[in-house]
């Protein structure tokens, strides 16, 4: 059986490519088709997996048609051989495969998908996505896993975190500091979504400030007032700066869980407090995150857990509590693709 994953950003790249070599340990032939996107390919060589590379198209807010056509193109171009499977992430893999007339897998942990949810339905063989996922497929065959995506690389079984990350970040071992991640919600699954102003940012900064080094991540420009507070490493090393951060403060999606399950003191504010069954089930379930859609809240929240205020031992406690509930989402998704379940 031949299978084609297509990968579209960075946190894709760290989801299917522990799946990837597993697969590739086993004998199965497997392609990769990388969107030519901020660190895609750059962490794709960094692990070592070999890739076929097919060009972004020049506007994000495109019509989910028009990403599927530009995918079969290019898989027809680029790849050597026709795939059994497209494996993938959204609506882009299974058009495409519809068109290519092969069958598709896609793994969806996102709520807000809009116009994009019947398409996806409708076009869609087999669509994954978390337990906590609140809504379901009717068309496609729905699977749900007891588990997150980001513990594919982030459970202690699989990383451990490296503590020269501090020499990385240019600061003395055990310095407290905070990592906000901030997204440009600018693609078409993110219409209709909001999440911190400027003003809202520099309010956070000010009052993080007085208690720990700040960073920034941020998939948009910062203004030239912000932009010393950049967070510069590599793409490879993000998680590790993650683990040893006092504090994450995010408005986007994969990095909120990703600091959670790490057992990260995590605030996100934004549209998708009350809409994702992930960071709900994060914060109340297993109590590992705040969410909320008040910048203020977050702010003050914030400030708080920069301060130290929060106990990390009973963090330990609820952090472990999870992943006793957890199953691992590398082998689910593995056997699935391999026709074992």
């Amino acid at each position: 059986m031949k299978l084609l994953f297509v990968i579209n950003t960075p946190s894709q790249v760290y989801f299917w490519g522990p799946i990837v070599r597993e697969l590739q340990g086993g004998g199965w032939r497997v392609d990769v088709l990388a969107r030519r996107y901020q660190g895609t390919v750059l962490l794709l060589r960094h692990m070592g997996i070999h890739h076929h590379t097919f060009p972004s198209l020049p506007t994000r807010q495109l019509k989910p048609l028009e990403l599927g056509v530009h995918l079969a193109v290019a898989v027809r171009q680029s790849v050597p051989r026709r795939p059994y499977r497209i494996v993938g992430f959204g609506i882009d893999a299974t058009i495409a495969a519809r068109l290519l007339c092969v069958r598709s897998l896609v793994y969806v942990d996102g709520e807000h998908l809009g116009i994009q949810w019947p398409l996806l339905d409708g076009s869609g063989d087999v669509i994954v996505t978390p337990e906590a996922f609140r809504r379901s497929f009717a068309r496609a065959r729905h699977v749900r896993i007891q588990s997150y995506k980001e513990l594919a690389y982030l459970h202690p079984d699989r990383f451990t975190p490296d503590a020269s990350i501090y020499e990385d970040i240019g600061i003395g071992y055990g310095t407290p500091y905070a990592i906000l991640r901030f997204s440009d919600l600018s693609s078409a699954h993110d219409r209709h979504q909001f999440g911190l102003s400027l003003a809202d940012k520099r309010n956070l900064i000010a009052g993080l400030s007085r208690h720990v080094r700040v960073f920034i991540s941020s998939e948009a420009g910062l203004p030239a007032d912000l932009q010393s507070f950049t967070l510069s490493i590599p793409y490879h090393r993000i998680h590790h700066a993650l683990a040893f951060a006092q504090l994450v403060v995010t408005d986007t999606g994969t990095m909120t869980t990703e600091a959670a399950v790490l057992g990260v003191p995590t605030v996100y504010c934004g549209s998708l407090a009350n809409r994702s069954g992930v960071f709900q089930e994060l914060a109340h379930r297993y109590q590992l995150l705040h969410v909320t859609q008040d910048p203020a809240e977050a702010c003050a929240v914030s400030a708080r857990l920069a301060a130290g205020r929060d106990g990390r031992q009973v963090r330990l406690q609820r952090l472990a509590r999870l992943l006793d509930d957890k199953v691992d989402v590398c082998d689910a998704l593995v056997r699935l693709l391999t026709g074992e379940a």
